[in-house]
Protein backbone atom coordinates (compact mmCIF):
# COMPACT_ATOMS: atom_id res chain seq x y z
CA UNK A 1 0.00 0.00 0.00
CA UNK A 2 2.87 2.40 0.59
CA UNK A 3 4.56 1.89 -2.44
CA UNK A 4 1.54 2.67 -4.33
CA UNK A 5 0.92 5.93 -2.38
CA UNK A 6 4.26 7.16 -3.56
CA UNK A 7 3.78 5.94 -6.85
CA UNK A 8 0.25 8.44 -7.16
CA UNK A 9 2.46 11.03 -5.33
CA UNK A 10 5.17 10.75 -7.39
CA UNK A 11 3.30 10.35 -10.79
CA UNK A 12 1.06 13.34 -9.46
CA UNK A 13 4.34 15.81 -8.77
CA UNK A 14 5.69 15.01 -11.97
CA UNK A 15 2.52 15.76 -14.10
CA UNK A 16 2.14 18.99 -11.75
CA UNK A 17 5.84 20.27 -12.54
CA UNK A 18 5.12 19.00 -16.44
CA UNK A 19 2.31 21.90 -16.88
CA UNK A 20 4.15 24.48 -14.35
CA UNK A 21 7.47 24.11 -17.08
CA UNK A 22 5.47 24.09 -20.22
CA UNK A 23 4.04 27.67 -18.85
CA UNK A 24 7.83 28.84 -19.69
CA UNK A 25 7.49 28.51 -23.55
CA UNK A 26 4.19 30.59 -24.10
CA UNK A 27 5.08 32.24 -27.88
CA UNK A 28 5.34 36.38 -27.13
CA UNK A 29 4.76 38.52 -29.68
CA UNK A 30 7.74 41.33 -29.63
CA UNK A 31 7.81 44.11 -31.57
CA UNK A 32 10.41 43.45 -34.48
CA UNK A 33 13.63 45.72 -33.58
CA UNK A 34 14.80 48.29 -35.77
CA UNK A 35 16.65 48.09 -38.73
CA UNK A 36 20.47 49.18 -37.76
CA UNK A 37 21.25 52.16 -40.01
CA UNK A 38 24.79 53.10 -40.50
CA UNK A 39 25.88 56.03 -41.34
CA UNK A 40 26.38 57.64 -44.32
CA UNK A 41 30.70 59.09 -44.22
CA UNK A 42 31.61 60.91 -47.62
CA UNK A 43 33.94 63.74 -46.21
CA UNK A 44 36.05 64.62 -49.45
CA UNK A 45 38.14 67.84 -49.12
CA UNK A 46 41.39 69.55 -48.43
CA UNK A 47 42.68 69.37 -44.81
CA UNK A 48 46.00 71.13 -42.49
CA UNK A 49 46.41 71.11 -39.24
CA UNK A 50 49.51 71.50 -36.97
CA UNK A 51 50.40 70.23 -33.22
CA UNK A 52 53.32 71.24 -30.91
CA UNK A 53 54.33 69.42 -27.63
CA UNK A 54 56.57 70.72 -25.10
CA UNK A 55 58.45 69.97 -21.80
CA UNK A 56 60.17 71.48 -19.38
CA UNK A 57 61.73 70.37 -15.87
CA UNK A 58 63.84 71.54 -13.03
CA UNK A 59 65.65 69.35 -10.33
CA UNK A 60 67.15 70.22 -7.18
CA UNK A 61 68.91 67.75 -4.67
CA UNK A 62 72.09 67.17 -2.28
CA UNK A 63 74.19 64.09 -2.66
CA UNK A 64 76.31 62.92 0.12
CA UNK A 65 79.00 61.16 -1.25
CA UNK A 66 81.60 59.36 1.00
CA UNK A 67 84.89 58.41 -1.09
CA UNK A 68 85.95 54.79 0.03
CA UNK A 69 89.61 55.44 -0.60
CA UNK A 70 89.55 58.88 1.89
CA UNK A 71 86.36 58.62 4.18
CA UNK A 72 84.98 61.69 4.39
CA UNK A 73 81.89 63.65 3.60
CA UNK A 74 81.88 65.31 0.46
CA UNK A 75 78.16 67.15 0.12
CA UNK A 76 77.12 68.77 -2.72
CA UNK A 77 74.32 70.62 -3.88
CA UNK A 78 73.22 69.73 -7.72
CA UNK A 79 70.42 71.74 -9.67
CA UNK A 80 69.23 70.04 -13.36
CA UNK A 81 67.35 72.50 -15.43
CA UNK A 82 65.93 71.46 -19.12
CA UNK A 83 63.38 72.28 -21.24
CA UNK A 84 62.37 70.98 -24.86
CA UNK A 85 59.74 71.99 -27.53
CA UNK A 86 58.72 69.60 -30.76
CA UNK A 87 56.44 70.57 -33.39
CA UNK A 88 54.55 69.41 -36.13
CA UNK A 89 52.37 70.49 -39.47
CA UNK A 90 50.33 68.09 -41.43
CA UNK A 91 48.71 68.82 -44.96
CA UNK A 92 46.89 67.02 -47.10
CA UNK A 93 43.57 66.63 -49.50
CA UNK A 94 41.14 63.61 -48.91
CA UNK A 95 39.81 62.10 -51.81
Amino acid sequence: MRHLSLAVIASISVITLMQVASAADLPRKAPAAPAAVTPVWNWTGFYIGGNVGGVWQHDDGNSNFTNPIAPFNNPQSNSISDSSVIGGFQIGYNW
